[in-house]
């Protein structure tokens, strides 16, 4: 993608008009691509100023959708071709809304039969577990929901400008990340006994969480669950014992001093504390283990904090020597209901 929104809007055939009609978007899809959804809906919501509902593909055709007056429905998906997605498209599509899809494969069914189709073009995805395919669909979100606010006169031309030039910087900032390679290597060997991990955010980066425990449970085959902080109270808290792994995601956002909590909290009750931070400073005494990523602007900063989660998943499958491309009971392309 080359960040011009301009572009992206002939494409999207959105013009001024109906831009300025929108009243709301629908997003559906599965797994990472669901996780990638709720990370665009807090962009979409901040950057553009529309309701944005993300919804489980395969529960979104059952749900009777409600889709209002000039609403467009996107659909996430890397292959083009997962069933519960297209079921979803295909039901917003005959309830009258105009459909988008976010897709890696040309030519795909998703891509055919969507009114547009906005490329990732990320190269073929060899590993049934995705992650470059979460990047390029969170970045055509980012690209989205900088067009929508810019021609809904919610950003103006200076703000449109800072946010593609931040947005530039992401490849530069995962790279910085990836350097880290043989820490979170080190990492990975203590935890390969494991028998549950606990991943935690607020905000924009509860879907990261999310995304974090599904990589592990996918290649790795240990339980994890990814939870917001606030709702640690509300029950998770309970599954917190002496050695037990949390994995906090705690950028320096409005958010930090929330996460900070959350990690005295568990640390108080046994939990061993595993920190991804660009503040490595005010945490290093609250955690046991720290990862320094670099800082991102933090509407994308998910794009640079979810990278050594999927190293971390990565590392403990292959010391507990399991098929990292191939995760047993699992396909790529999940084609059938």
């Amino acid at each position: 993608m080359d960040g011009n929104s301009e572009k992206l809007f002939e494409d999207l055939g959105l013009t001024l008009k109906n831009t300025l009609g929108l009243r709301r978007l629908h997003i559906a899809a599965c797994g990472t691509s669901y996780h990638a959804a709720l990370v665009g809906r807090y962009i979409i919501e901040t950057l553009a100023r529309i309701p944005v509902s993300v919804e489980i593909a395969s529960e979104y055709r059952y749900m009777q959708p409600i889709i209002e007056h000039d609403t467009l429905f996107v659909s996430i998906t890397q292959s083009g071709e997962t069933a519960d997605t297209l079921a979803a498209q295909r039901e917003a599509h005959r309830r009258g809304a105009r459909t988008v899809t976010i897709c890696n494969v040309v030519g795909s069914t998703a891509a055919r039969e969507a009114d547009v189709v906005l490329y990732t073009r990320a190269g073929p995805e060899i590993g049934v577990a995705s992650t470059k395919a979460l990047t390029s669909q969170i970045a055509s979100l980012c690209l989205l929901a900088i067009g929508l606010g810019s021609k809904r006169g919610h950003l103006v031309n200076g703000e449109t400008k800072v946010l593609k030039s931040q947005l530039s910087k992401m490849p530069e900032l995962i790279e910085k990340v990836l350097t880290k390679n043989d820490e979170i290597q080190g990492l990975a060997r203590t935890l390969v006994d494991a028998r549950d991990v606990l991943y935690l955010g607020r905000g924009i980066n509860y879907p990261v969480a999310l995304e974090g425990a599904l990589k592990l449970k996918e290649i790795s085959y240990i339980h994890a669950e990814g939870y917001p902080g606030g709702e640690m109270k509300h029950g998770p808290i309970a599954l917190i014992e002496d050695g037990l792994p949390v994995v906090a995601l705690a950028p320096m956002d409005s958010h930090f001093d929330k996460i900070l909590s959350n990690i005295e909290e568990v640390k108080a009750r046994g939990a061993r504390v595993i920190a991804v931070t660009d503040e490595p400073d005010a945490i290093s005494k609250k955690a046991d283990n720290v990862i320094v990523v670099p800082s991102a602007h933090t509407l994308f900063s998910p794009m640079v904090t979810v990278v050594p989660l999927q190293l971390l998943a990565y590392h403990i499958a292959v010391l507990k020597q399991c098929d990292v491309d191939r995760p047993r009971n699992l396909a790529k392309s999940v084609t059938v209901e």
